[in-house]
Parts: C-alpha cells; sequence; structure tokens
C-alpha cells in the first residue's frame, strides 16, 4: 500500500526527549502517533498500536474484524510489540515497531525521520507498510548488516540529533529544572520574609546570577503574574503545614478581629493557637484574612458576616469544628453578645457545646487604663500635651529641624551623616488612645529625649520667627 505524504516530517520538528522515562514514553506515544496520522488522518487512534500507545491505554489485543481479514499464515500477533528482539531497537532503545489496521507493519524510527531504502527510494517501513506479519521480516529489518539501510539512516539521524549540542544543552536544563524553581521559590520566600516588595525579585535573579549562581537565568518567567501565583503557592504551602499541625493536636483555638484595609474594605484576620507536637509548646499562627461583605447578604461586619466566614474558613481549611476549644477577641459586643455574638453562635453549634469564649488581655488592659485615665486629670492632661507636641512638631519642618539639631548637640554626634541623624533622634509620636501601642510610643519618644526636646522648645521660644508655642510653654 503506498501512500503520498502531504507534508514531510524531519527530526527538526520534534523535542528532545525527556530524561524522565514516564515523561519520554509520552513525547514518543505523541510522535509516534501524529508522525502515522500524519500519512493516514482518517485512520482511527485506536488502530495504531506501538508499544508506547499500547501501554499507555492498556492495548491488549488487535480488534477481532483486523484478525479476521488477515490469512492465516500472515496473522500479526500482538504480543510481538512488547517483544525487545523484534519490536525495539538495539541501537536507540527506542520500540519501534508499529501495526495498523487494514494497513500493515510500519517502523516508527523510519517513519520519524522519513527514511528511504538508499537502492531504490522505496519507503517500505515508512509510508509503504510492510504486509509480510512474520518475525523474520521484522528482525531483518532491525538487524544491523554493516551495510547503509533505510533503518540505519534512522538510527544515525536519530544518535546525531540527540548528541546535538541543542539537544545536551535542553537535557542539561531539563535535569537543573528541579534545582533551578527550588532556587526561584526560596528567593522569593526570603523577600517576603523580609517584607521586601516580590516586583524586587527581578533584580535578585539578575544579581544572583552575577555572582554566580549561574542556572537561575533558566527561570525565564517572570512575569508579574507567574510570581504572584508563586507567592501564593507558597502562602498555601505554609497554611496546610499549619492545618497539619493543628489537626494533630486535637484541639486549637481562633483569635479573630476585624480589620479595614487602605481600600476600606472590611477584612476579618485570624489566627490559631494550638499545641504543636513536634516542639511540645504552644504556637500562635496566622491561618486567613477573609473579605466579610464578599459573600454576605448583609451591609455591614455583623456578628452573623462575621460568624459565617469564621465557619467558612474553619470548613475551608478541613479543621475540624470539634476541636474547636477556645475563641479570643477583642470583647465587642459583636463578638460576646450574650445571645447574638459570635461566641454565643460558636456554642450553640452542636461540636462546640464546651467551646470557651476569651476576652483578650490587652484590650481588656487598654480599656482598664483608658476609664483610669478619664478619672485622673494628670493622665488626661499628660496626653493633651503628648498630642500638642506632635501637632507642633509635625506642622512645621523648621521646627523639627530645631529639635533634630539641638537633641544631636546634647548627644555630641554632629559627625554622623543627616539620614543617620533623623534616625538617632526619636521624635515625637503621636498619642491616640485607641491605639494603645501609639500612646506608649509617644510616651517612649519623650522619656528618650527629655533633654533635647527640653532644649529645642527654650531655643524656639526665644525665637520670635518660630511662631506660637504649644499652650503651657
Amino acid at each position: 500500500m503506498i501512500v503520498t505524504e502531504s507534508s514531510q516530517v524531519q527530526a527538526k520538528d520534534f523535542q528532545f526527549y525527556s530524561h524522565n522515562e514516564e515523561e519520554k514514553n509520552k513525547q514518543l506515544c505523541k510522535l509516534i502517533e501524529d508522525s502515522f496520522l500524519n500519512i493516514f488522518p482518517d485512520t482511527p487512534k485506536e488502530n495504531i498500536h506501538n508499544f508506547y500507545l499500547c501501554k499507555a491505554r492498556n492495548c491488549q489485543d488487535i480488534s477481532q474484524c483486523s484478525k479476521k481479514d488477515m490469512k492465516k499464515d500472515n496473522k500479526f500477533q500482538h504480543k510481538w510489540l512488547f517483544d525487545p528482539e523484534i519490536s525495539r531497537c538495539p541501537s536507540t532503545n527506542i520500540w519501534s515497531l508499529t501495526f495498523i489496521e487494514g494497513k500493515g507493519m510500519f517502523c516508527a524510527l523510519c517513519r520519524m525521520h522519513n527514511t528511504c531504502q538508499p537502492n531504490n527510494e522505496l519507503k517500505v517501513w515508512n509510508t509503504v507498510s510492510n504486509v509480510r506479519c512474520r518475525m523474520e521480516t521484522i528482525w531483518l529489518h532491525l538487524k544491523n548488516t554493516g551495510k547503509r539501510t533505510m533503518h540505519s539512516d534512522a538510527i544515525s539521524t536519530e544518535n546525531l540529533r540527540s548528541k546535538s549540542y541543542f539537544v545536551q544543552q535542553k537535557r542539561k536544563e531539563e535535569q537543573q529544572i528541579n534545582t533551578v524553581y527550588e532556587k526561584a521559590f526560596r528567593s522569593l520566600y526570603w523577600l517576603s520574609k523580609e517584607e521586601i516588595a516580590q516586583t524586587k525579585i527581578t533584580s535578585l535573579f539578575t544579581m544572583l546570577e552575577k555572582i554566580g549562581v549561574g542556572e537561575i537565568k533558566q527561570f525565564r518567567t517572570r512575569s508579574e503574574p507567574v510570581l504572584r501565583q508563586m507567592l501564593l503557592l507558597i502562602g498555601e504551602i505554609i497554611r496546610e503545614e499549619v492545618v497539619e499541625k493543628i489537626n494533630k493536636s486535637e484541639a486549637f483555638g481562633l483569635l479573630t478581629d476585624e480589620v479595614t484595609d487602605i481600600t476600606n474594605t472590611a477584612q476579618l484576620v485570624t489566627f490559631a493557637k494550638y499545641y504543636d507536637v513536634e516542639k511540645g509548646d504552644a504556637e500562635t499562627c496566622f491561618i486567613g484574612l477573609s473579605d466579610l461583605l464578599a459573600d454576605s447578604e448583609d451591609t455591614s461586619a455583623n456578628s452573623k458576616s462575621i460568624f459565617n466566614s469564621l465557619v467558612g474558613l474553619v470548613g475551608k481549611l478541613q479543621l475540624r469544628l470539634q476541636d474547636l476549644k477556645a475563641f479570643a477577641s477583642d470583647g465587642a459586643s459583636v463578638m460576646t453578645g450574650k445571645k447574638e455574638g459570635v461566641a454565643a453562635r460558636l456554642k450553640n453549634l452542636e461540636d462546640c457545646k464546651t467551646m470557651l469564649s476569651v476576652h483578650c488581655i490587652c484590650h481588656r488592659l487598654a480599656l482598664a487604663c483608658s476609664d483610669t485615665g478619664d478619672e485622673l486629670s494628670f493622665v488626661k492632661d499628660f496626653e493633651t500635651t503628648l498630642m500638642q507636641l506632635w501637632k507642633f512638631f509635625k506642622n512645621s519642618s523648621k521646627k523639627l529641624k530645631v529639635y533634630i539639631k539641638v537633641a544631636l548637640k546634647c548627644y555630641s554626634l554632629d559627625a554622623m551623616s543627616t539620614r543617620r541623624k533623623k534616625k538617632f533622634v526619636k521624635r515625637v509620636k503621636r498619642a491616640v488612645r485607641t491605639r494603645w501601642l501609639s500612646l506608649h510610643a509617644s510616651v517612649d519618644s519623650v522619656f528618650t529625649e527629655y533633654v533635647g526636646l527640653v532644649h529645642a522648645l527654650r531655643v524656639l521660644k526665644d525665637d520670635p520667627a518660630s511662631g506660637p508655642m504649644p499652650p503651657g510653654y
């Protein structure tokens, strides 16, 4: 059977084979299938039989219809495809014997490299089937007689292609690909841990190349979406490890609070506290950040939306609700309300009857200090003074420079750089009662720079161009 080929198949159309055996077999499946469908486009794929194809689809035999069409003494045996003596080319280790139902036998290697008989240019085994289905016919085709044959030409082309510099380099790159990706992920993880923007990763890769980590240049997919997906993948892996540890502990508590980000979106930030079996100590880890109103029918972040968000997060992470033993919050009514609070809703669940609700000790201390401060005039006056000091220097760059200059003279550090001087001198911080950490920072800055602050205020008081002083000076 002779078929005119519409387009020649050349070796350059094929990629190098993977060093991984499974991947290599998949590549050869694709190559062999495409090679024969190129000349027999109407042939069903399941009618093409080859070691790689039949192994992939678990094919055990040719069809009964095809068997009936063959003569008794000229029947192809499907088991020949799995016999290395007659099916595998010893020079390339490629299983080349191929049988197409209704046509005959072919050589996949000769087909892929489009070879022909050197003396008469016939393409039997290539585009022309060999209809003599006998073992000796196959063996004679594969046998190396020392003379040039179409099969020896195919072997030479295959070996030349596989040993070319380009293919060797590609194989080397493929062998290193796991190492390359590991280094890329480690670099991105380091940026995240150091709180450096992920947009700097390309610059980091360039620097790594220059200092000798040459294989990192093989990581070419450096687009913003890919890097973002990598970062999310790192986060997912870390979270999976945390979830696994939580499930091993068999008991955990949730710490949650509502926050508003810079886009004015209500978010629920959640941490989990659990006993780490490996470390033998309690651990607190971040487990999720949820948009409260994204999937909620409510228009405000009420107890129902917070409850639904928490239960949804626990379900998404495949944590066991029966292991939830504690719930910590800021003590707001939406969290700890007796009937409709989040803690009450959780306790109403069948799996959380024994859960404890805890009012965060930091919030309780802040509330106690705030209430006490309202009753002590000294504390109220001091908070007012801190706010006035902050506004006094915040609204004037000239006054701030005078303060830094005077404070540095107190330390006798005139030799410092301007940038270092600004960092060395603590500026007066804004004191806000609702942000107890800022109140502490404000008191700490005044306490540390008290001498320089007093001298600066005296200098500014004597300077008529400095403008009005804070009340009380």
